[in-house]
């Protein structure tokens, strides 16, 4: 008798296609999966039969080793587990609260689409709704144990981070509110912050709240820009030799009504990123002459609005322009920081967002740790990519991680520069940790990858960044 049951994992997915690739009949529909009913029970164990006949099988040693880890995933799933049923409950939880969330984001902007105000009551009722949600689930938590609680959250997270991109932690939620209601008022927005922490994602996933199904207009700043990338300019037909206007991508967003990104918009050839003075003054409604066209004008649609995005000109991000004060002043200006930047004991602490955060790459659907990832060096590398991030961050005068001068001059320790010129960001811990917790590469681990981003943090020629890092290493240790 046949007790096993799809899975439904990643792990499923990727066995079942790979023994498709091989031959086997494999078919995954909304009635179910006929993978488990080629496992069969028998006396001495579980025996994979593969339902076509053998020579329809490409490799049949290789077909018999994936149905092997196949049947591990699906027993790894179905045995009994007495927390099984309170992490799925609490699985259940954190995504509702998340989609209770994104529903109160999508009925604001719709609203705006609609041309009317969002009322305080449909505010109190969808916010109501969150409440309720956000209630439920922290009591059904009450009730488990952390360790369920911890691979629920893992699990909910993980999901929002393969659809979104992003880890929507107390700090995500209020960029995103912001950004929001932001767009809302067509009122354009600054993030400002360090590299690595999600600015332009952000200013993505709202541009797609508005426009679903269609990719954001993205404006990448740079040095050579030139006015054409924004405005436009004539060109002349190949084929009937006529000159005609061909729009930029600000001026086509402001005639259809879309959100625009400018990605670094501190690299962009200043005078040229000047042309938006009046433009970040306009709102949907107005008339804006282009001059490029002949004198023309358009009408701005609602949903206009410009996010943009900058590293403050710094030693560390050369290459920037400073935003001429009167420029800034236009947009509201939201400053991002590294996740647990406010942790009073960085080398002691173990930083709870950036640990979601890597939790969530580690982990399956049902919040199961990778077996290609060690919890205890996973630890290790969201610790070391904490003390990384504030000694990338923070003056050294303000640096709160003592004990890492390796003998250098006490020059590199001025007090207005951070410790380190570099760091292991977010977005770099995640694409390490994510490369790790499919386990399908040779030579990759955890512990291989922590040393090739140790390694990566300094320029050729220097070992600066590399020394404070493994310093930082002997500290966590203790």
């Amino acid at each position: 008798m046949n007790v096993l049951e799809c899975a439904g994992s990643n792990a499923c997915r990727q066995y079942c296609e790979a023994l498709r690739s091989q031959g086997v009949a494999v078919e995954i529909d909304e009635a179910g999966c006929n993978v488990p009913a080629m496992f069969t029970i028998e006396k001495d164990g579980v025996v994979f039969d593969p339902t076509p006949a053998e020579e329809a099988i490409q490799n049949l040693d290789l077909v018999n080793n994936l149905g092997g880890a196949l049947c591990g995933a699906l027993i790894e799933r179905t045995h009994d587990d007495p927390d099984q049923k309170t992490v799925s409950e609490l699985i259940d939880g954190y995504k509702e609260t998340f989609s209770d969330r994104l529903t109160l984001w999508q009925a604001m902007l719709s609203a705006t689409r609609d041309g009317r105000q969002f009322t305080d009551v449909e505010l109190k009722f969808y916010q109501g709704k969150l409440a309720q949600a956000d209630v439920a689930v922290h009591e059904r938590a009450a009730d488990s144990t952390p360790e369920s609680v911890l691979r629920a959250q893992a699990a909910a997270d993980h999901t929002t981070l393969n659809e979104h991109k992003l880890l929507f932690d107390d700090q995500m939620i209020g960029t995103v509110d912001r950004l929001v209601s932001n767009l809302m008022d067509s009122k354009p927005t600054l993030l400002v912050g360090d590299k690595g922490i999600a600015k332009t994602q952000a200013a993505k996933f709202v541009a797609e709240l508005w426009d679903p199904g269609n990719e954001p207009v993205i404006i990448s700043g740079h040095g050579d820009m030139m006015s054409n990338e924004l405005v436009g300019q004539m060109e002349q037909d190949k084929d009937t030799r006529v000159f005609g206007f061909k729009e930029g991508k600000l001026v086509k967003a402001m005639r259809e009504g879309r959100p625009v990104i400018i990605d670094e918009v501190n690299v962009g050839d200043q005078p040229v990123i000047m042309r938006l003075q009046d433009i970040l003054l306009r709102r949907p409604g107005d008339r804006i002459l282009i001059q490029e066209n002949g004198g023309d004008s358009i009408e701005i649609q609602p949903g206009f609005v410009v996010f943009a995005t900058a590293n403050e000109a710094s030693a560390r991000y050369q290459h920037r322009n400073v935003l001429d004060p009167a420029f800034r002043d236009r947009y509201d200006v939201i400053n991002l920081r590294y996740p647990d930047s406010d942790s009073r004991n960085p080398a002691q602490d173990v930083p709870r967002s950036l640990m979601r955060l890597a939790l969530a790459a580690a982990v399956d659907e049902q919040g199961v740790l990778s077996r290609h990832i060690d919890a205890a060096e996973l630890e290790r590398l969201v610790r070391l990519s904490h003390v990384t991030q504030h000694l990338y961050s923070v003056p050294a005068r303000n640096a709160r991680v003592t004990n890492l001068n390796t003998g250098q001059s006490t020059s590199n320790f001025l007090d207005e520069e951070p410790v380190m010129t570099d760091c292991i960001t977010p977005r770099t811990l995640v694409d390490t940790v994510q490369r790790c917790a499919t386990g399908n590469k040779p030579g990759m681990s955890l512990v291989s990858e922590m040393e090739r981003v140790i390694v990566g943090l300094d320029q050729a020629g220097s070992a600066h960044n590399q020394s404070h890092a493994r310093r930082a290493l002997t500290l966590l240790q203790r």
